[in-house]
């Protein structure tokens, strides 16, 4: 029997609302449910290697909290649904060490808000995936912890995406039922589309980011990756802190100018307007933007210093400067050159980039969502990516329209849509507005009803 056939697989793959109602009415036991999971999670462990740091006694003694908290009325939303924390969450009974060879000082050990909140409502923690180096690189890529296996190729490893690399595998497993990450750049929208799932990237600062090691304090945001926008939509409402509106209101797609799609090969550009015409025989309008945004930061990007290795390299100068020369050789690369960028140099980046944030604002209607690539090419094989050089273009293109979102400060979301030529899944991002989440799962789930994408069975699983 393969594992897809297994029962625990076939339990976990089920969607959050059906599994949280027969928590709640006690067709399923919060401990049924764990024990699956840890059945999936002994897979992912032997085949795809997404997790760093697991506790199946801390995991199992969640899953018996969360029984206690449903036998007294007290549940939540989220109690008894297991997830996934990328490793640079702080998390109880876990040390974070943020994908470096060592943990984090005793300061990044402490559980953050929202961390703190999912153990509150006893959602079972199944343990801290993988991830970049101190999330740099949208390949997913470790030097120190390895490289989890991307399961949509049986023969051949390639790169699950990152920088939140083991998290999207661990929903894709049922190891987890939903996962959380962080997202500077793509990095929770990337590893989800390379894995054929919907990932969301939330306003910067919408979600608090205490207890999450920080790679650039003006771009990070939070972000949840699950197995349908259904699975998101309910996540995000359970988390959220502020009211959600009475109602989404309406929404209109745009199409991103051409420059998120100029550098697609040709089975991936086919395969991206294919969708286009999907969406729009099904009656649903797409017109083009009468702006070159893409583009613009396409060009701002080349032109400039990376602030994200700035502020980390500030970050490592003042958090951990013994561990500077431990760092991996792609990480030392970036953080070497964000020591070189003069305090004057930055100070102008960040007038720029401010600019352009400004400017975005103004150009995209509240109404507006933005349809785009999420990628520029699908997951590369981990033998292909032998230098630096490699490592940095095959990053680039995978980068290159998720960080559009991040400079902006929109909202963002990746959807799955189908797959290119080499079976390997392909996403559709939508952006919108800051502070536009509602909008934006709304108009995803039309599109994914729209497109109606049948995720067949990775072949690792087969």
């Amino acid at each position: 029997m393969s594992f897809s056939q297994s029962a625990s697989y076939q339990l976990c793959s089920r969607p959050l609302s059906e599994l949280a109602a027969e928590l709640a009415n006690g067709k399923l036991s919060d401990q049924a449910l764990a024990e699956a999971s840890l059945a999936n999670q002994r897979f992912c462990d032997e085949h795809l290697q997404a997790y760093q740091f697991r506790n199946e006694a801390a995991f199992l003694a969640s899953a018996g909290k969360a029984a206690r908290l449903r036998s007294r009325g007290e549940a939540g939303p989220l109690t008894g649904l297991p997830v996934s924390v990328k490793s640079l969450f702080a998390a109880e009974g876990y040390q974070c060490y943020a994908g470096t060879k060592f943990p984090l000082p005793d300061a990044w050990q402490q559980p953050g808000t929202v961390v703190t909140r999912l153990q509150q409502m006893a959602a079972p923690l199944s343990g801290l995936t993988h991830a970049s180096e101190l999330a740099f690189s949208g390949l997913g890529i470790n030097p120190h912890w390895g490289t989890p296996r991307n399961p949509w190729d049986a023969q051949h490893h390639r790169v699950p995406g990152g920088s939140s690399a083991g998290a999207a595998i661990s929903v894709l497993c049922g190891s987890a039922q939903f996962a959380l990450g962080t997202d500077t750049g793509g990095s929770v929208r990337v590893p989800a589309a390379l894995a054929g799932l919907p990932g969301l990237k939330l306003t910067a600062g919408r979600w608090p980011m205490d207890g999450v090691v920080p790679l650039s304090t003006h771009f990070d945001s939070l972000g949840i990756i699950a197995r349908s926008v259904a699975d998101l939509t309910l996540v995000f409402k359970a988390l959220d802190p502020h009211p959600a509106p009475a109602e989404t209101g309406s929404w209109r797609f745009v199409l991103a100018d051409s420059s998120s799609t100029e550098t697609l090969a040709e089975p991936l550009h086919q395969a991206f307007f294919a969708v286009i015409d999907t969406i729009k025989r099904a009656g649903i309008e797409v017109t083009d933007c009468a702006h070159g945004l893409f583009r613009q930061i396409r060009t701002l990007l080349r032109e400039g210093p990376n602030t994200a290795a700035i502020e980390c390299a500030a970050f490592i100068a003042s958090e951990i400067p013994s561990w500077r020369h431990e760092l991996g050789p792609r990480t030392d690369v970036l953080i070497s050159e964000g020591e070189r960028v003069s305090a004057v140099d930055y100070l102008n980046r960040m007038k720029q980039l401010t600019a352009i944030q400004d400017y975005a604002g103004r150009r995209l209607d509240e109404d507006a969502i933005m349809l785009s690539p999420t990628t520029t090419r699908s997951a590369p094989l981990l033998s292909e990516l032998h230098n630096n050089a490699a490592q940095a273009s095959a990053s680039g293109a995978l980068l290159q329209n998720t960080v559009v979102a991040n400079i902006c400060g929109f909202c963002a979301l990746t959807l799955p849509c189908g797959f290119d030529d080499e079976g390997q899944p392909l996403g559709l991002q939508l952006m919108a507005r800051g502070h536009q989440e509602h909008r934006l799962l709304a108009a995803a789930a039309q599109l994914e009803a729209c497109l109606d994408f049948r995720r067949p069975v990775p072949p690792v699983f087969a």
